[in-house]
């Protein structure tokens, strides 16, 4: 695959003149589209309220995959960065309310006084903190790389306008 061109092969559902990508790693958006589908299916049988913290999670890893493959760095334009932004803001804001409903799971009472009863709660309880702190350490990536995201994007504005000022000034 000389100069980063892709392969071109045929195939019984696709043309000679389509690309096919040889780069190990490179995710297509129909491959995309197919596995964020799956990946709900498969924890909820279809797709719920949490698809979109899947889409979001293989949206910047395929994205970084990519760019890897291309050249070993990952830089988003200045529009991406401000479609991605209202996304990671609301998968923060659907963790924060999964937090804040599973606070009260650790706290479940059994629901009888016999030891089975017993050693069931204790059970449910470490895993319900268990599920709590996921959904914590969730919540804290998904809020911070929305926080970076505003940064990067008042820092490129903020040197949009000097710049302005600055060619004014010379103009």
């Amino acid at each position: 695959m000389a100069g980063g061109q892709a392969n071109r092969a045929t195939s019984p559902d696709q043309g000679a003149d389509q690309p096919q990508y040889g780069h190990a790693g490179y995710v297509t958006p129909d491959e995309q589209a197919s596995r964020d589908v799956e990946q709900v299916q498969a924890v909820f049988g279809a797709p719920g309220p949490f698809a979109g913290i899947y889409q979001a999670a293989n949206m910047l890893q395929d994205a970084s995959t990519n760019a890897a493959v291309a050249g070993g760095s990952f830089k988003m334009d200045i529009d991406a960065m401000r479609s991605l932004l209202p996304d990671w803001e609301a998968v923060a804001d659907q963790l924060r309310r999964m937090v804040s409903t599973a606070r009260t799971l650790p706290g479940l009472q059994p629901p009888a006084e016999d030891m089975g009863s017993q050693i069931q709660i204790e059970a449910a309880r470490t895993h319900a903190q268990a599920y709590l702190d996921s959904l914590q350490d969730q919540l804290t990536y998904a809020q911070g790389y929305a926080n970076q995201l505003k940064k990067a994007i008042s820092d490129y504005e903020t040197r949009e306008q000097a710049n302005l000022d600055h060619l004014r000034k010379r103009g």
